[in-house]
């Protein structure tokens, strides 16, 4: 079994020949759990382990004795969450993942295959922190009856709206800092107006905005330093491909004509229903990927869940800009890049959900009529 070391020949050829980084981030990020294994045993002492062997085969697997579940669905989860399009790439080897399976050989035991590779970018990514200022805030509940008549009634007098998410009942005004009439309209606004009595967000504080960039790779020093005082340099990679600043992006699966499949009485149901799925943040973006358990649920799924499906599940909270699309066949999934959801990013979003993490949970929760057939075995009222 070979270590995680750049420096480690037969980590170098199982990295050309496999992509081993989807091991490493299953690894290091850890299969996390959806909704179905809510009740996995123990699931605090967690700790999860990628076996790499020497001609590139990889196992994803746990200590005995610890909590947890290592699973197909788990890994799916996690490999769902960390990427953002079918190129994986890295200053050292760029993962196509397109095909990638996995596959249940034992308990918590979960092979990988189907990882093919391409040589790095001549570039590096470099993430930079700069100073973004100041925010303050102030919460407001709403209670009752005519929620949105009550928001909009309290926009107008704050005649700056602040930034609402569906399904939430908070208003929460930010600016550099708070003036005392935001705290006045408590006594002449909507029945029952009430701010918190926490003041202590609305000391103007800095946030840090974050921007990525690239870095050519001749211009790093990479130096392993060793246990024992050795320094070792660590050169550029000589073979590296230019890729393009767009992934590819399928806005929908196309059905050849006479080959779609009548998929028969409907049911009115949550999507979640039938349908898992993560997301998360990757800068200002937000990344969302759904899967199922099964080739005919996901012939379905990949049919339904187009880019203008995903517009229209995500209503008011869709801001316009672009949205990528892409298939994982092997893995029954369908992930969705989600450009600028966050706005200025995790420091600087004026989003309750600032890691974008509830995105996949919002549309879990939206109401799609299921083929019924999917919802065997399943609570559909």
């Amino acid at each position: 079994m070979a270590c995680y070391s750049p420096l480690n020949p037969s980590f170098q050829r199982a990295d050309t020949q496999y992509g081993i980084r989807p091991a490493l981030l299953l690894a290091l990020g850890g299969p996390r759990a959806p909704a179905s294994l809510l009740a996995a045993p123990r699931v605090s002492d967690f700790s999860k382990i990628s076996e790499i062997g020497a001609e590139g085969e990889v196992v994803i697997t746990k200590q005995k004795g610890r909590g947890g579940i290592v699973s197909v669905e788990t890994c799916t989860a996690q490999l769902l969450y960390e990427i953002q399009g079918p190129w994986y790439i890295n200053s050292d080897v760029t993962a196509i993942i397109d095909n990638i399976r996995f596959t249940q050989i034992g308990e918590n035991r979960v092979s990988m295959s189907g990882v093919e590779s391409a040589p790095p970018p001549p570039t590096t990514k470099v993430g930079i922190t700069a100073h973004g200022g100041f925010q303050a805030e102030m919460h407001y509940f709403l209670v009752g009856l005519d929620i949105p008549a009550k928001a909009r009634m309290f926009e107008q007098q704050l005649h700056a709206p602040p930034h609402r998410r569906a399904g939430q009942v908070r208003l929460r005004p930010r600016a550099a800092q708070i003036p005392p009439p935001i705290v006045d309209l408590v006594m002449s606004s909507y029945p029952g107006g009430t701010f918190h009595l926490d003041m202590r967000l609305g000391i103007p504080r800095p946030v840090y905005e974050y921007f990525v960039t690239k870095l050519d790779q001749t211009a790093v020093e990479h130096r392993v330093h060793m246990h024992d005082g050795r320094v070792i340099e660590v050169p550029p990679p000589s073979v590296t491909k230019i890729f393009a600043t767009q992934q590819p992006s399928a806005p929908s699966f196309k059905v050849e004509a006479g080959t779609g499949r009548e998929w028969g009485e409907t049911v009115r149901a949550p999507l979640g229903l039938v349908v898992g799925g993560r997301s998360g943040d990757k800068g200002s973006d937000a990344n969302v990927g759904f899967f199922v358990s099964s080739a005919e649920q996901y012939e379905w799924l990949r049919q339904f869940l187009s880019v203008d499906r995903m517009k229209t599940l995500l209503a008011k909270e869709y801001n316009g800009k672009e949205i990528d699309r892409f298939e994982l066949p092997h893995i029954n999934a369908v992930h969705f890049l989600l450009h600028d959801h966050l706005d200025r990013g995790v420091s600087c979003t004026t989003t309750v959900d600032f890691l974008g993490k509830n995105v996949a949970e919002f549309i879990r929760a939206r109401e799609v009529d299921v083929p019924r057939r999917s919802c065997r075995n399943q609570r559909t009222s």
